[in-house]
């Protein structure tokens, strides 16, 4: 038989040391969760910070491969190939960076004639000879804003990709009966 003092005493204490558990427990998953969060948005920023000098990169490979002949135009090639591959890659960096969040985006008035014009000058550079038309009047649409990006790169770079070198791209927006309008085709097959 233990005295009841005694007893009180180790529950007192073990629920003291439970609580010291408990709060250790929270403190690491709180590090964890903060750790997580500056890798994401690292992620993120490096993936946003890469687009731009990968385009140039892309635009002056293009240019080489152009203009070179032989050994020279088959590094420029692969070269190329290579790029393409890592502007691939940092656009899913960046998706993955932000889809991991578990967050949702807050949608937020969003131009977009604005975005198809920034896409259009990421792109232009790597159109491979086709002629980008953008008619865009303003319109405020309600959205996530690198998810319409990402949205109107991909229209674009389709645009670019499937037709034969020098088809007519153009990408057109405008209010249409209250609501928005965005058209991407071209003149190819």
């Amino acid at each position: 038989h233990i005295p009841k003092a005694n007893a009180e005493d180790e529950v007192s204490e073990l629920a003291d040391t439970l609580d010291q558990m408990l709060q250790a427990l929270d403190a690491a998953r709180s590090e964890t969760e903060a750790t997580l969060q500056l890798q994401r948005e690292f992620v993120a920023d490096a993936s946003h910070e890469l687009r731009t000098p990968l385009t140039s990169i892309l635009a002056n490979l293009e240019y080489l491969e152009a203009e070179l002949t032989g050994d020279a135009q088959e590094a420029a090639h692969s070269a190329l190939r290579s790029a393409k591959r890592m502007h691939r890659l940092v656009a899913d960096l960046l998706l993955l960076a932000r889809s991991t969040t578990g967050l949702k985006p807050q949608q937020v008035p969003v131009d977009l004639a604005k975005i198809v014009t920034e896409v259009a000058a990421e792109l232009g550079p790597v159109s491979d000879q086709h002629d980008i038309l953008i008619t865009a009047q303003s319109v405020s649409i309600e959205g996530v804003e690198d998810d319409l990006y990402r949205m109107v790169l991909n229209l674009i770079a389709n645009a670019i990709s499937h037709p034969p070198s020098g088809t007519h791209i153009h990408a057109t927006v405008k209010p249409v009966a209250g609501y928005s309008q965005l058209i991407v085709d071209d003149d190819g097959p």
